[in-house]
């Protein structure tokens, strides 16, 4: 362990308000003094107050007061967690590689679900990768042909710039060819070995070039790859904009017939199957992408995607709690009061004999025998000219 660094706090927020509390405290003690005083002066004149002040220590009260305030100090110290030292630490990523393969093809444009099918597909996908935890994620857009929008990596940060960057002219090669984008997929995961390969493809299914079964069934048996399918779209289906016409126009084959694009939910099933993996329609609130998390994706096993040495600091707000404990258990040991002597003490309470004399203690009386008669002998205390308190005895004859 290295203590080299500076103090730094997890918690900095407590140092002001532990501050403040202080200023606060002692404005409280500044108050509470000067009402005490005030009070005082309205019924002891100023020639008794030191009198009957006698037990009250003003040095053990601004000790006592001083240790409480510390207390307090140390105790938002603690609060704002301090550390001291460090250690290094190898921490590892564990997760899986997941590459997403999204359909960028006319017929994503299709409206069939709210606002189009790629927006919507898109939206899923980042919040999809918000709840993951871990995972490697990489980017393919697919339509004519393929490309890799981001490799695997770990900053979700990049990949989400990624994912906002593709539309339908992403990919300048017309038509949807699903086989290209599970071969560029397998090829991208085939360059980290070591971890479960998974392909989460998200399209209407309409394959119009290849053979993406096929395709499936080579890439699970070389390399293991399982694909998860994702449907966007309706089997109803609807016509496809044309993109870029301000009319919104509807795209129309060579007959001049409009073309209506259906979601190809057998399709995606089969392929799904080839491979082990599922296939769930994406839904209105991205149910689908859910489903396949909780049945394919989450029993997996994780696996180390890489590792890093990381500093580690050290709390120590033991030091300063303890330390404030301490204080608070000596304030209370301490105490406000001091030891008066016994002339002290009756000077103290001839002056609040003084101030009322009902609190004078009445007088005490002595029953004994004498001889052959009883007598009662009562005590008083009477006061001189000079100014001093002396006793008097008074013998009473009492008949037996």
């Amino acid at each position: 362990m290295t203590f080299s660094s500076p103090v730094t706090f997890s918690n900095p927020g407590w140092l002001p308000g532990g501050f403040i509390a202080c200023l606060c405290l002692l404005w409280l003690w500044h108050r509470y003094d000067a009402r005490q005083h005030a009070a005082l002066a309205r019924f002891v004149s100023a020639h008794l107050r030191a009198q009957l002040t006698l037990s009250v220590s003003v040095g053990r009260r601004r000790l006592q007061r001083g240790l409480v305030l510390t207390a307090l100090a140390l105790l938002c110290v603690a609060l704002a967690g301090p550390l001291v030292g460090y250690r290094w630490e190898v921490v590892s990523r564990r997760g899986n590689d997941i590459i997403f393969a999204v359909d960028t093809s006319r017929s994503m444009l299709t409206p069939d679900v709210k606002p189009d099918r790629l927006t919507r597909a898109k939206l899923a996908i980042d919040d999809f990768t918000n709840a993951l935890d871990g995972d490697a994620v990489g980017l393919v857009a697919f339509a004519g042909d393929a490309f890799l929008v981001c490799p695997i990596t770990l900053d979700y940060g990049a990949f989400h710039e990624s994912l906002n960057s593709v539309d339908v002219n992403t990919i300048p090669r017309g038509g949807t060819n699903i086989t290209s984008a599970i071969q560029l997929a397998q090829l991208a995961l085939r360059r980290r070995p070591g971890s479960d390969k998974i392909l989460i493809l998200v399209t209407d299914g309409e394959d119009l070039e290849g053979d993406a079964l096929v395709a499936a069934q080579s890439a699970a048996r070389q390399d293991g790859l399982k694909i998860f399918t994702i449907g966007v779209g309706t089997p109803q289906g609807d016509l496809i904009p044309v993109a870029g016409n301000p009319n919104r126009g509807f795209l129309k084959d060579d007959s001049g017939a409009f073309v209506k694009s259906r979601l190809d939910e057998p399709a995606l099933k089969a392929i799904a199957s080839a491979t082990g993996g599922l296939y769930a329609p994406l839904g209105p609130q991205a149910q689908g992408f859910e489903a396949i998390y909780k049945a394919g994706l989450a029993p997996l096993l994780k696996h180390d995607l890489a590792s890093r040495r990381q500093k580690i600091y050290t709390q120590r707000y033991q030091w300063p709690l303890s330390a404030s404990l301490a204080l608070l258990l000596l304030s209370q040991l301490i105490g406000n009061r001091r030891r008066v002597s016994a002339k002290r003490r009756n000077a103290a309470a001839a002056s609040r004999t003084l101030i009322d004399p009902a609190a004078a203690p009445a007088p005490r009386v002595f029953t004994g025998s004498v001889g052959p008669k009883s007598l009662a002998v009562p005590l008083a205390a009477t006061r001189g000219e000079d100014g001093r308190w002396s006793a008097a005895l008074s013998v009473t004859p009492v008949v037996a």
